[in-house]
């Protein structure tokens, strides 16, 4: 008397009254004439044995669904992930990079912490650095509370007391990691694009890769023999990790060796050791772009048959470095290393605002004196991101 069916599609599990019904019609053949009453204490007997059949194979049902991953969740969906070489992303610890004002040469010491008004965390500098000629000295300060947070901009406290009389502010969105703990629908996303017809295939590396270092690389292929117009020399490949990306160089190099095709080489301009499994010490190369900060300006015209949010504008900023750096932390495919910065795709998280009929949009390098409403060319070897960001409401 099976309880579980298993058919073509998958399985079929019987009720309780009918595995109990099952059981009494082979009891009663065995035992003519009892009474199966659920009073009696057979009946009673009868009634324990269906139900410990119906859970024991319902459990079985759970475990056989939890191998879809459409399905699946948690512990389950990691396990299937690991077959395809994934892992889920971890929680992670922003480190916005603060600026320090002050005389020249003052020493501010790795730990020095910081934070701002309404912050429920601190935030500690990463290694020491020193004030310049200019007044002024940067260093990425990193929270003490992993997953993502509102950074604010401005004018930031001084949680240390030392050294005194420095103070310090947050210009941008400028940092890395501080991500939430990946979500069931990110990872079963990431498998449903994971390309794993062989490690060392172009999309199996950059599968692998992604998963090692972060999602915000790239990897350029030449298959010619002679160098391309990126240099890259032929047969070669080229992984481009952005300097914003905090993995390190060691780990980069170990991760390249473990998928990189027998006999390629990788080109770049970093060089790290990698170990292979006996032992042996290899330079991997791979390439850190320079960032280009590019400051954006925006001024909207209203659309009178909606109703402009009366924190429009900052809704805006919200809805525009989303949409340049990603959710959960993690960067978004819009600004990746070599590709440009189109003006005319800002108008996707504008126009996420309620009451914008329209939008004048220019930008420019940052280092330049000039607005444009042109596009902004970015090399192989450069990566944009977004310096500054102005939004108004124009007359």
């Amino acid at each position: 008397m099976p309880a579980i069916i298993f058919e073509e599609d998958g399985i079929v599990l019987k009720s309780f009254q009918e595995v109990r019904e099952e059981l009494r019609a082979e009891w009663r053949q065995v035992f003519n004439g009892i009474d199966l009453s659920p009073t009696t204490p057979d009946g009673h007997h009868v009634d324990l044995e269906a139900k410990v059949i119906t859970d024991s194979f319902q459990a079985v049902q759970t475990a056989l669904t939890n191998l879809d991953r459409r399905y699946s969740g948690g512990h389950f969906l990691e396990l299937l992930a690991a077959f395809l070489g994934l892992e889920r992303r971890q929680a992670s610890y922003a480190a916005p990079l603060i600026k320090f004002s002050g005389e020249e040469g003052t020493v501010i010491p790795a730990g020095t912490t910081v934070t701002f008004e309404g912050a429920a965390y601190n935030f500690a500098l990463e290694e020491e650095i020193t004030i310049g000629n200019s007044g002024n000295a940067s260093g990425y300060c990193v929270c003490d509370t992993a997953g993502q947070v509102d950074l604010k901009v401005g004018s930031w406290d001084m949680v240390s007391t030392t050294p005194s009389g420095v103070t310090c502010e947050y210009e941008g969105p400028t940092s890395y990691g501080g991500s939430d703990r990946e979500s069931d629908e990110s990872l079963r996303a990431r498998m449903d694009a994971a390309d794993i017809t062989g490690l060392a295939t172009a999309d199996g590396m950059l599968t692998y890769l992604r998963n090692e270092i972060g999602p915000d690389i790239s990897l350029i292929v030449n298959d010619e023999p002679t160098t391309d117009a990126d240099g890259i020399p032929g047969h070669s490949f080229r992984v481009v990790v952005p300097t914003t990306n905090g993995t390190a160089d060691s780990d980069i190099a170990q991760a390249i060796w473990v998928c990189k095709p027998a006999g390629i080489r990788p080109d770049g301009n970093v060089q790290a050791e990698a170990t292979d499994r006996n032992g042996i010490k290899h330079v991997v190369k791979f390439s850190r772009p320079s960032v280009v900060g590019v400051d954006v300006k925006i001024v909207l015209t209203l659309y009178t048959e909606e109703a402009f949010p009366v924190d429009g504008t900052n809704a805006v900023k919200k809805a525009i470095e989303g949409w340049a750096f990603g959710t959960d932390g993690w960067a978004s495919p819009e600004y990746t290393p070599g590709k440009d910065v189109i003006l005319a795709r800002f108008y996707t998280p504008i126009l996420t605002v309620p009451g914008i009929g329209s939008a004048v949009i220019q930008a420019k390098k940052h280092d330049s004196e000039t607005w444009s409403s042109s596009n902004i060319a970015i090399s192989s070897q450069e990566i944009a991101t977004l310096s500054s960001l102005s939004v108004e409401v124009g007359s």
